[in-house]
């Protein structure tokens, strides 16, 4: 589960939130700040987020290795956005490879939490998935709007990827009915789980959700 909208949850419930949803998520994605704080709290295996920015801005880095070890974290995520283009996403690609280089070299494994060029393109959204496994991605969160792109090709393309990438990871955003369509489009695609926040934070009801969830993605149907 991910915390990293600044809207997407009251800090002062944040325990008590994770604590009610403990038995659906293996791991959070925090922000250092808020894990020095919150996170001894929730019990759940930590990871930091080391690239982000407020208000959709250019993705910067926040983190160093060092606060990471610090708080002996189970991993590090990075952030990359496919929709940049020329130098600003060469830029981008440049810091993020190093970074993962330096985090590969204490052994600490790198979720990408990626934005495809477009989220209803399969073909874009393997091409996403193709080069974070090249700068060396352990784990991959992409959004995947299946229900809105179905192409037998283009699904044949993406499925093999799967099969030989590091494990793919469905992710979230704002929250929508379609979440649950998606999850079950995306098991079938070869999608090894999910990666989800908002979706639960601003549910109203974030257990009742988190259940939810849980079930539509090892539901059977």
């Amino acid at each position: 589960i991910t915390v990293g909208n600044v809207n997407s949850v009251p800090v002062e419930i944040l325990p008590e939130i994770m604590s009610d949803c403990l038995d659906y998520f293996g791991a959070i994605v925090m922000s250092y700040g808020l894990a020095r704080s919150k996170w001894g709290q929730t019990r759940m295996p930590l990871i930091i987020q080391c690239y982000g920015s407020p208000f959709e801005s250019r993705k910067a880095q926040i983190c160093n290795l060092d606060n990471v070890l610090r708080l002996n974290a189970k991993g590090v995520s990075v952030q990359l956005d496919f929709r940049l283009t020329g130098n600003e996403l060469t830029n981008q690609i440049s810091s993020v490879a190093q970074f993962v280089c330096q985090a590969h070299q204490q052994d600490i494994p790198v979720l990408f939490m990626v934005s495809p060029r477009k989220s209803s393109d399969l073909e874009k959204i393997s091409e996403s998935i193709r080069i974070s496994q090249e700068i060396g991605a352990d784990l991959i969160k992409i959004r995947c709007k299946t229900t809105e792109y179905i192409d037998s090709d283009s699904e044949e393309s993406l499925r093999r990827l799967l099969k030989c990438s590091p494990p793919v990871l469905l992710s979230g955003g704002e929250p929508r009915e379609t979440i649950y369509s998606e999850l079950s489009d995306g098991r079938r695609l070869g999608f090894s789980g999910y990666c989800i926040g908002r979706h639960v934070f601003q549910s109203g009801q974030p257990a009742h959700t988190a259940c939810m969830l849980h079930d539509a993605w090892y539901s059977k149907s």
